[in-house]
């Protein structure tokens, strides 16, 4: 298996759970929450895994150049109308057309920024940690005011991204889930701290990050069930999913002799896939928002 066939496995359990609104039963429904829960562990992983990969000697302070931080950037931006409509198109009985441009429909969005945002922010804190590791841990020539002002910068961001984490989809535990997948699976790391006690930390505090993730649908899922007293076991099918993806993922990255590599493909080819999948998130909400209105 390679990272190309783990990220297809994201995008259709993504669409899945994204689709599982039209469902005809609650049982099916949550049978296809519940796959989704792969979704955004995988891509999280994913983050994380890429700046495991490449070189990290490559990364250089000017941010703005780094080049996936750009593609979501962009694609936080391009994404978030289709996630709003989506979210209202869910929520709502009342046509869309007649909601959108009313305030007080988004006041009820506890999560109003889209998965990119969170990627994006995970993604820019393991950039600020890799440069501050190569310019002060690794470095033994920086000097006092070089260290002050790097640790204060990373902290900084750190705190800014939480709190930005609070209004995004999958929240601060989404946030936390992708740095500490870095900081579990980092060999640059690892051959720092000799401990196997060290990793076998990252790996519970990852598995305990992917539950929590999906603590807030559990809750919600299983007041709605108890309710309608209907049986609570699609909600351990959730709890399952949640546990064993990260854990998988984490495990047989540890194990494989041959680290998962992506497939080596032309520039314009390669680019052309690179839109495909960055644009199919913000193309499938709306196609999604267009057959809930259809059968609204």
């Amino acid at each position: 298996m390679n990272i190309t066939y783990i990220k297809n496995l994201a995008f259709i359990a993504m669409f899945i759970d994204h689709i599982a609104i039209l469902a005809p039963s609650i049982q099916i429904h949550l049978f296809m929450r519940a796959i989704g829960r792969m979704a955004f562990v995988i891509f999280g992983f994913l983050i994380a895994y890429n700046y495991i990969y490449n070189d990290e000697s490559k990364i250089h302070n000017k941010l703005l150049e780094n080049k996936q931080l750009q593609w979501l950037g962009s694609f936080a931006i391009i994404s978030e109308i289709p996630y709003l409509l989506y979210l209202l198109s869910t929520k709502d009985k009342d046509s869309i057309w007649n909601i959108m441009f009313n305030p007080e429909s988004y006041q009820t969005i506890h999560a109003p920024l889209n998965i990119f945002v969170t990627l994006f922010l995970a993604a820019l804190s393991i950039i600020q940690f890799i440069l501050y590791k190569n310019n002060i841990w690794l470095n033994s020539s920086s000097n006092f005011t070089t260290k002050f002002k790097q640790s204060w910068k990373l902290i900084g961001l750190l705190f800014i991204s939480l709190i930005i984490s609070y209004f995004v989809d999958y929240g601060i535990t989404g946030f936390l889930y992708i740095v500490f997948t870095y900081l579990a699976l980092s060999s640059n790391i690892q051959k720092y701290i000799h401990n196997n006690i060290y990793k076998m930390i990252m790996i519970g505090i990852n598995i305990v990050l992917g539950v929590l993730i999906n603590v807030p649908l559990i809750q919600s899922y299983t007041e709605f069930l108890q309710e309608k007293n209907i049986s609570l076991y699609p909600i351990w099918i959730v709890v399952l999913f949640a546990v064993i993806t990260p854990l998988y993922l984490i495990i047989k990255t540890y194990l494989s002799s041959n680290k998962w590599k992506p497939n080596k493909q032309s520039s314009s080819n390669s680019s052309v896939k690179k839109i495909f999948f960055y644009s199919f998130y913000a193309i499938h909400l709306l196609l999604i928002v267009v057959l809930i209105e259809s059968v609204k």
